[in-house]
């Protein structure tokens, strides 16, 4: 979105350079259903109804409410256990969150970290996957909004994918 096609000024109400569509902005300026009004509750309710549907569980799914680092968190947490050696890949502020939350899982953590407006270099992480036969997950975050990095997640899933771990 370029602000010239817009009569809206472009304001950004996030963590890196992407714009906020004028529809987003005016969703902000409505008032707040915070999580104990029993109007949340009965919308949540009806979330969870549809993703149980969706998804075809037996079990009503948890929802988390929260930021959206709190899912990656989340997701950490469920996926690495201390067994696991863990390749994170850092060209930015949450990918090197990502490695933060690994290691408390795992003690073993290792680390591919470039300046924060860089990509990460696929050959540089199929060098590492070679020597370390050990690594069983890799975390990447694809694009670092606040430094505004895109990482190659195509190449990088194949040379996992590959290497029989996780990413």
């Amino acid at each position: 979105m370029r602000y010239l096609e817009h009569a809206e000024p472009v304001i950004t109400l996030t963590a890196g350079p992407v714009n906020a569509y004028p529809a987003v902005l005016r969703g902000l300026g409505r008032t707040v259903l915070y999580d104990h009004d029993p109007a949340f509750q009965l919308l949540y309710e009806g979330v969870v109804d549809k993703a149980q549907k969706a998804m075809r569980l037996s079990n009503r799914p948890v929802i988390l409410h929260g930021e959206p680092v709190l899912g990656l968190e989340a997701a950490a947490a469920s996926l690495i256990t201390p067994d696991d050696v863990v390749l994170n890949l850092a060209s930015g502020v949450y990918g090197k969150g990502l490695g933060y939350w690994a290691k408390r899982y795992s003690p073993r953590l290792l680390e591919i970290e470039v300046p924060y407006n860089e990509a990460i270099d696929p050959e540089t992480v199929a060098a590492t996957l070679k020597s370390h036969p050990e690594i069983t997950i890799v975390s990447v975050c694809h694009h670092d909004t606040p430094s505004g990095t895109i990482n190659p997640i195509d190449a990088i899933g194949a040379l996992v994918s590959g290497h029989g771990a996780y990413l």
